[in-house]
């Protein structure tokens, strides 16, 4: 590894410039351990089917990823175990948003559609392809510097498709806070009760509901951190301070993402809110011919259509 010789390096002479910790990697591998087989069991008996997959293949990957790092401790120079979890640990945070893309979706429905700017999976549809298309480009960079690990170029190329690919990560991430942010205040700010979807009052009266959307917020708030040092880590290359001090790492990437995952693991959403039907998921009004459509808004809604009510201050068309 010619590249590994350009700089003035004082750590340990391999890919991570330090010999992992074995005990801060092993509690890790743990917990997340832990946390992916929660995510599984309580989404398999909510039947909460997107939010299963995403957040189990978000812990399955920090779980691998920390394996990785284990063995790295005892096979220090081995490239595969390096590579390994480069990939997985970079990649995972984008089936974690993808969960909490979700969740919007789930709240517009619950709150009523009258209060937000798309149709309910509008949201995540948009969120998770721009999600898609970021896992997309950080998985290439993750490939271009794994083979170029060991040619006299390093891993630079890589890093910055990385970089670029966490960067849109990013851009999306706030893009979804803001509306996320633009729905709620007009659920909280702008109503009251009585123009929530009367359907899901039972729903909204479950005892856990009320830590639900904090819950969400919370992970939004660590998953934004995480990602934040993963941009400036990978800007400062290979050889920077930041990714070659494993502290940082262990605290602003693994522990922002644990820390991101624990609010709806303990409030997992399928508990709180049970079962919702969501429009443009589990049926489509538009399909339906126009006596069954007004059944169908009935039985899941169980208020008018959106924009039936010309003297609402939200009713708007939906794209």
């Amino acid at each position: 590894m010619d590249w590994l010789l350009k700089g003035n390096i004082s750590g340990f002479p391999n890919s991570y410039g330090f010999l992992p910790n074995l005990a801060a990697n092993i509690v890790a591998s743990v917990l997340f351990g832990i946390v992916t087989v929660i995510q599984f069991v309580a989404g398999i008996w909510t039947k909460d089917w997107w939010f299963l997959t995403a957040w189990t293949i978000t812990g399955g990957l920090e779980f691998a990823g920390y394996i990785a790092r284990i063995m790295s401790n005892y096979y220090p120079f081995s490239d595969p175990m390096f590579k390994m979890q480069l990939v997985c640990l970079i990649i995972a945070p984008a089936f974690m948003a993808a969960g909490l893309y979700y969740q919007l979706a789930v709240e517009v429905t619950i709150f009523g559609e009258e209060f937000s700017i798309f149709k309910p999976m509008i949201y995540t549809a948009i969120f998770t392809t721009g999600d898609v298309i970021s896992l997309f480009v950080q998985a290439a960079g993750g490939g271009v510097a794994s083979a170029m690990l060991n040619t006299s170029q390093g891993p630079a190329t890589g890093g910055w498709i990385m970089v670029a690919g966490i960067a849109f990560q990013v851009l999306v991430l706030i893009t979804f806070i803001i509306m996320f942010t633009i729905v709620n205040y007009r659920i909280f700010k702008k109503s009251n009760r009585d123009r929530w979807n009367p359907e899901f009052e039972s729903t909204r009266q479950r005892k856990l509901f009320k830590f639900w959307i904090p819950s969400i917020c919370i992970s939004l708030l660590f998953l934004t951190i995480r990602s934040i040092y993963r941009i400036v880590e990978l800007s400062e290359g290979w050889l920077g301070h930041l990714i070659r001090t494993e502290r940082y790492f262990l605290v602003l990437d693994g522990l922002m993402i644990l820390l991101g995952m624990a609010p709806l693991t303990v409030f997992h959403p399928g508990v709180c809110y049970g079962f919702v039907p969501i429009n443009g998921l589990h049926y489509n009004d538009k399909k339906l011919p126009p006596a069954e459509q007004q059944d169908a808004e009935t039985q899941y809604s169980g208020y008018n259509p959106v924009g039936s009510d010309n003297n609402s201050e939200f009713s708007e068309v939906k794209f």
